[in-house]
Protein backbone atom coordinates (compact mmCIF):
# COMPACT_ATOMS: atom_id res chain seq x y z
CA UNK A 1 0.00 0.00 0.00
CA UNK A 2 1.55 3.16 -1.09
CA UNK A 3 1.31 6.42 0.91
CA UNK A 4 -0.50 9.52 -0.40
CA UNK A 5 1.32 12.62 -1.98
CA UNK A 6 0.34 14.64 1.34
CA UNK A 7 2.06 11.89 3.57
CA UNK A 8 4.47 11.97 1.67
CA UNK A 9 5.26 15.61 2.07
CA UNK A 10 4.50 15.70 5.40
CA UNK A 11 7.25 13.07 6.64
CA UNK A 12 10.02 14.66 4.07
CA UNK A 13 9.41 17.63 5.92
CA UNK A 14 9.21 16.15 9.63
CA UNK A 15 12.75 14.75 8.60
CA UNK A 16 13.79 18.53 7.45
CA UNK A 17 12.52 20.05 10.81
CA UNK A 18 14.29 16.95 12.73
CA UNK A 19 17.78 17.31 10.93
CA UNK A 20 17.78 20.76 11.65
CA UNK A 21 16.86 20.29 15.56
CA UNK A 22 19.35 17.62 15.69
CA UNK A 23 22.43 19.39 14.07
CA UNK A 24 21.25 22.72 16.13
CA UNK A 25 21.26 20.86 19.45
CA UNK A 26 24.89 19.08 18.31
CA UNK A 27 26.90 21.89 16.90
CA UNK A 28 24.96 25.19 16.55
CA UNK A 29 24.12 25.26 13.52
CA UNK A 30 22.65 23.69 11.04
CA UNK A 31 23.31 23.43 7.01
CA UNK A 32 21.65 22.02 4.03
CA UNK A 33 22.37 22.01 0.17
CA UNK A 34 20.09 23.72 -2.08
CA UNK A 35 20.16 20.71 -4.37
CA UNK A 36 18.56 18.66 -1.96
CA UNK A 37 14.77 20.05 -3.17
CA UNK A 38 13.18 18.29 -0.12
CA UNK A 39 12.11 21.52 0.61
CA UNK A 40 12.74 25.45 -0.81
CA UNK A 41 15.17 27.10 0.50
CA UNK A 42 12.18 29.45 1.86
CA UNK A 43 10.83 26.60 3.60
CA UNK A 44 14.01 25.59 5.28
CA UNK A 45 15.02 29.13 6.66
CA UNK A 46 11.18 29.39 7.89
CA UNK A 47 11.51 26.05 9.48
CA UNK A 48 15.00 26.81 11.29
CA UNK A 49 13.62 30.00 13.03
CA UNK A 50 10.54 28.31 14.09
CA UNK A 51 12.79 26.04 15.72
CA UNK A 52 14.77 28.35 17.20
CA UNK A 53 11.65 30.10 18.53
CA UNK A 54 10.63 26.99 20.00
CA UNK A 55 13.93 26.71 21.92
CA UNK A 56 14.26 30.14 22.62
CA UNK A 57 17.14 30.95 21.41
CA UNK A 58 18.40 33.79 19.41
CA UNK A 59 19.11 32.29 15.41
CA UNK A 60 20.18 33.37 12.51
CA UNK A 61 19.89 32.38 8.61
CA UNK A 62 21.49 32.86 5.24
CA UNK A 63 22.22 31.30 1.87
CA UNK A 64 25.98 31.09 0.54
CA UNK A 65 26.70 29.56 -2.96
CA UNK A 66 24.48 26.16 -2.60
CA UNK A 67 24.06 25.95 0.81
CA UNK A 68 21.29 27.30 3.45
CA UNK A 69 22.46 28.06 7.38
CA UNK A 70 20.81 28.25 10.56
CA UNK A 71 23.64 29.19 12.94
CA UNK A 72 22.55 30.03 17.19
CA UNK A 73 23.49 32.94 18.61
CA UNK A 74 24.28 31.81 21.58
CA UNK A 75 26.30 28.80 20.97
CA UNK A 76 27.62 27.53 23.16
CA UNK A 77 25.83 28.99 26.28
CA UNK A 78 26.88 25.94 28.91
CA UNK A 79 29.19 23.61 30.20
CA UNK A 80 27.41 20.85 28.16
CA UNK A 81 27.46 22.52 24.65
CA UNK A 82 30.93 24.12 25.26
CA UNK A 83 31.74 20.76 25.89
CA UNK A 84 30.26 19.52 22.62
CA UNK A 85 31.74 22.69 20.90
CA UNK A 86 35.45 21.07 22.15
CA UNK A 87 34.68 18.15 21.06
CA UNK A 88 33.72 18.93 17.01
CA UNK A 89 36.73 21.59 17.12
CA UNK A 90 38.72 18.31 18.34
CA UNK A 91 37.47 15.96 15.80
CA UNK A 92 37.62 18.69 13.00
CA UNK A 93 41.59 19.12 13.73
CA UNK A 94 41.82 15.19 14.08
CA UNK A 95 40.15 14.96 10.62
CA UNK A 96 42.58 17.51 8.91
CA UNK A 97 45.73 16.26 10.21
CA UNK A 98 44.52 12.78 8.58
CA UNK A 99 44.04 14.57 5.51
CA UNK A 100 47.11 16.48 5.40
CA UNK A 101 49.52 13.26 6.06
CA UNK A 102 47.85 11.21 3.62
CA UNK A 103 48.13 13.82 1.01
CA UNK A 104 51.80 14.13 2.18
CA UNK A 105 52.22 10.58 2.39
CA UNK A 106 52.98 10.56 5.84
CA UNK A 107 52.32 7.97 8.55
Amino acid sequence: MSSSPETDDQSDFQHVEDEIRCQLLKCGIAQSTTQDGIVSVAEWRSTARAIGRALKRPIKTFLAGNSVYAILGDWPRDDEERTLHQQNVHDAAVTMNELVAKRLGVK
